[in-house]
């Protein structure tokens, strides 16, 4: 009985999204490439408005427990965006695409954006997944 609850658990680990309560941010496949789109996703499952910007998303690499930001300078994503605020009603989502530069190393990665909820600002970041 305790393998088939930790089979469960490992199970839908693996199926849950990533994001803040009702509000999901994730990507759209396990695996990527170097010099491969990313394509995210931003979905409000909520019964409030967010706030986002997925502009200003920021791709990461985990090392050592710690997920500094890659630089992007080379791939090609704007550098400039406008910084307004955009709005997502409950049931709306949004989607992006971050681009993983050519000469990325393999490792664990993720992307980060941040969203406003009721006038207050979190953090958000999507599953990891995988450059090889």
């Amino acid at each position: 009985m305790r393998l088939l609850s930790l089979y469960t658990v490992v199970l839908l680990a693996g199926c849950s999204a990533f994001g803040l309560g009702d509000v999901v941010f994730q990507t759209t496949a396990p695996t990527y490439q170097p010099g491969n789109t990313v394509t995210v996703r931003l979905a409000n499952e909520s019964g409030d408005g967010v706030g986002y910007n997925l502009c200003f998303s920021t791709l990461q690499r985990s090392e050592e427990g710690r997920w500094p930001p890659v630089d992007r300078s080379d791939t090609g994503d704007p550098v400039f965006c406008p910084a307004i605020l955009l709005g997502l009603g409950s049931g709306e989502s949004a989607e992006s695409t971050v681009t993983i530069p050519a000469e990325a190393e393999a490792g664990t990665y993720r992307v980060e954006t941040s969203v406003e909820i009721n006038g207050n600002r979190h953090r958000i970041v999507t599953n990891t997944f995988r450059v090889s």
